[in-house]
Formats: C-alpha cells, sequence, structure tokens
C-alpha cells in the first residue's frame, strides 16, 4: 500500500465547500497473503487506537466504487478512519472524510479528508498509512510518535500564523512616509532670471 500523491485543496473544491488534502492511495493487490485480511488489520488497528466506531460513519462514498474489489475499498474506507481517529486522539475535530476510486485504475482511490490545518492532515493520512503497514505486515507501531507527529504539525502551523505570532510593536512597522531630514528646508528657492 502507498500514498502516491498529496495536495492541498485550498477552500471551495470539486471535492468539498471547505479546504481539504486530496491524497491518491494505491492499495495494491489487499488479497496478496503477505499479511491478514482487512478484518484482521482493522481490529489490530483498532485496538492500538482505543476503537474506530465514533469514526466510521464519517467516511462517506462517492462516485461509483461498486465496481471496485471489495477489500480494496474497505482499505481504502480504514485508511480514512485511521487518519481521521488520528486527528481526533492530537486534538483536532475534522468532521468527515470520504473515498472515490480513480476512473480506470482499479487499485487507486482519492482520499479527501476537509480540515482546519493541513499540515496535521497531511501527516495524519501518512501515519495512517504506515500505521496499517505494520498492522498487516505484523510489526508494532508507536502511535504514541505519530500522535506526537500530528501534534508538532499542528503547533506549526499556530506558531507561523501570523495572528498568533509575537505582538506588533508600534515602532517595529515600517513608516510609509519619507523620512524627514533636519537639513531640508521647506522654503522654496527664488526663480532665477533669464
Amino acid at each position: 500500500m502507498k500514498l502516491i500523491d498529496q495536495r492541498y485543496l485550498a477552500g471551495a473544491n470539486l471535492y468539498s465547500t471547505k479546504p481539504a488534502v486530496l491524497g491518491i492511495l494505491d492499495v495494491g493487490d489487499v488479497a496478496a497473503p503477505q499479511g491478514e485480511g482487512v478484518r484482521a488489520t482493522a481490529r489490530r488497528v483498532s485496538g492500538w487506537l482505543g476503537g474506530l466506531r465514533q469514526v466510521r460513519s464519517l467516511v462517506g462514498l462517492r462516485g461509483n466504487v461498486g465496481e471496485r474489489s471489495a477489500d480494496g475499498l474497505a482499505m481504502a474506507q480504514l485508511v480514512q478512519c485511521v487518519a481521521l481517529k488520528l486527528q481526533r486522539l492530537a486534538g483536532s475535530e475534522p468532521i468527515f472524510a470520504f473515498v472515490s476510486g480513480v476512473p480506470q485504475m482499479p487499485s487507486r482511490y482519492r482520499l479527501v479528508l476537509p480540515c482546519r490545518m493541513q499540515k496535521m492532515a497531511a501527516v495524519a493520512l501518512e501515519a495512517a498509512v504506515e500505521l496499517i503497514d505494520a498492522a498487516r505486515a505484523g510489526k508494532a507501531y508507536r502511535v504514541d510518535a505519530a500522535l506526537a507527529r500530528l501534534r508538532a504539525a499542528s503547533e506549526r502551523r499556530v506558531a507561523t500564523s501570523p495572528s498568533r505570532s509575537a505582538p506588533c510593536r508600534r515602532s517595529a512597522r515600517p513608516s510609509r512616509r519619507a523620512p524627514q531630514h533636519p537639513a531640508a528646508s521647506t522654503a522654496v528657492p527664488p526663480l532665477q532670471a533669464s
């Protein structure tokens, strides 16, 4: 499974009326015998995150996904659920997300995650893919480290926001007027006769 592309969609867009992160996920051959099935993976991930039931209803489907592999679609939905749950655990409150298929590419899905914090949503999608890959491979995953990355991403956004930066000092602002020099005279020079 691989996150192929991520883009930030500012403002209202084709997928949402709010800014969103759009990710293209290639689930590959989910039914491959390299690891466990989707349900077993979901159970393991749910145990790590303390349940996914609250966020499962927030993930919708768009477009014609009925022709897709059931396991591939379930895996794409699981990635979205995990991304939403990670954001919630890190202190954000995502409202919804959805999954849609990429036309003529049966193993690829669009993951749209409307967000208030671009960096946090992007890191959440990446961490969700890492976490699920670890669960499928039977490896341990440090959820606390992923949450620390998400919190750091949200703090970077807050720290760089102009409204929350250091207080503005009036004297530090550049003046728009030309500087006045004491040697400059305001008197008009006399006209010279020609």
